[in-house]
C-alpha cells in the first residue's frame, strides 16, 4: 500500500456521512480516511471540490492519496485522478458509477412526484437497499437526506450520463470498478461501460448477491466486505 490517506466522495442526495458504516472498515485499511462534505451547487462545483479536497490531502501527506467514490461520486473520483495524476492520487475505486446512457428516464408523473418528493421513503427506500441494510439505518440515511440544486436533479433526467464524453482512454492510475447486477438505481452495464473505458479492473457482484445501490456502503457485512476487497486493491495494482 503506497498511499497512507484515503479521500472518500459521496453522491448525489447525501453528505460526508453516507460513509459512517463502512469507514470504520476502511480505517483498518488506511491510516487516514477522509469523509467530506462536497460542494454541490452546480456539476462545476461538485467536480471542482472533488480535485481540491484531493490536491489538499496529498499536500498535507506529502504524497499521493487514495480515493473512494460511489455513484456521482465515483465520476468526482475518476475525474480528480484523470485530470491529477498519479503525483496527487495514487489509486481510485469507483462504486456503482453511472456512465452512458441511462435507463429510461421516468415519465412527467413520476418527474412530478420525484421532484417534490413526494413519494413516501418506505416506497423508495426499495430502490437504494435490499433487506441486508437494517431498517433503522435505510431511515437514518433518508432522514439526513439532501435536496439538491434544481441543475443537480436534472442530472436525473438527462438520457446521457453528463461525464460519458469526457473520457477517452485509461486513467494514469490503477482503478476498480465495483458493480452489482442488483443495483436499482446504476445498472451494472453502466459501470462496466464505464470501466472498459478507462481501463479499470472489475468487481461484479452477481443478481443472486442481492446488493443494493447503497447496501455497498451501509449493509454491515457487504460494507467489511467491500473493505477487504479495497484492501487487496490497495496492495496490488490490479
Amino acid at each position: 500500500m503506497s498511499a497512507r490517506t484515503l479521500l472518500c466522495l459521496h453522491g448525489f442526495g447525501v453528505r460526508g456521512y453516507f460513509w459512517e458504516v463502512i469507514k470504520p472498515h476502511l480505517e483498518g485499511v488506511y491510516e487516514r480516511v477522509l469523509t467530506p462534505d462536497l460542494q454541490m451547487d452546480t456539476i462545476e462545483t461538485v467536480l471542482e471540490s472533488g480535485r481540491r479536497l484531493a490536491q489538499e490531502a496529498a499536500a498535507e501527506d506529502g504524497a499521493p492519496v487514495a480515493i473512494i467514490g460511489h455513484s456521482l461520486g465515483g465520476v468526482v473520483a475518476a475525474l480528480a485522478a484523470r485530470d491529477l495524476g498519479a503525483p496527487v492520487v495514487d489509486r481510485v475505486v469507483l462504486v456503482a458509477p453511472p456512465f452512458g446512457e441511462a435507463a429510461e428516464p421516468p415519465g412527467p408523473v413520476l418527474r412530478f412526484l420525484l421532484r417534490h418528493k413526494l413519494i413516501p421513503d418506505f416506497l423508495s427506500r426499495p430502490q437504494f437497499f435490499s433487506s441486508q441494510t437494517p431498517v433503522r439505518i435505510q431511515k437514518s440515511m433518508f432522514k439526513r437526506a439532501v435536496d439538491e440544486s434544481a441543475e443537480l436533479k436534472s442530472l436525473i433526467f438527462q438520457p446521457k450520463r453528463f461525464h460519458t464524453d469526457l473520457f477517452e482512454g485509461p486513467l494514469p492510475v490503477p482503478t476498480l470498478v465495483v458493480a452489482s447486477e442488483a443495483d436499482r438505481v446504476v445498472p451494472a452495464r453502466e459501470s462496466l461501460e464505464f470501466a472498459e473505458r478507462i481501463g479499470a479492473a472489475t468487481e461484479v457482484y452477481g443478481a443472486g448477491r442481492n446488493i443494493g445501490h447503497d447496501d455497498f456502503t451501509s449493509a454491515p457485512n457487504i460494507a467489511e466486505e467491500l473493505a477487504r476487497r479495497v484492501r487487496s486493491f490497495a496492495e496490488t495494482d490490479a
